[in-house]
């Protein structure tokens, strides 16, 4: 009698499981950094200027995009 019991309780908690729809709950994202626009380059230094403007742009892009979807990728620890 007990095995029954247990055997249609834990029927009904996986069918009772199984019929749970999961509603995500979506949150606006915030607004994304500015777009990099490459100005003119006419010499190694402002080549080098503007490579190191892209890299910080490139940077900025990686924290915002971190922040939405709630990643550490950049303070993972073992």
């Amino acid at each position: 009698m007990k095995y029954r019991f247990w055997v249609l309780l834990l029927l009904f908690i996986f069918l009772a499981g199984c019929a749970a729809q999961v509603k995500y709950i979506t949150t606006p994202m915030s607004r994304p950094p500015a777009i990099f626009i490459v100005e003119d380059i006419q010499t190694d230094k402002q080549l080098i200027k503007q490579y190191q403007k892209s890299i910080i742009k490139i940077t900025e892009w990686q924290k915002w995009y971190n922040i939405q979807v709630g990643s550490n990728y950049f303070k993972f620890t073992n």
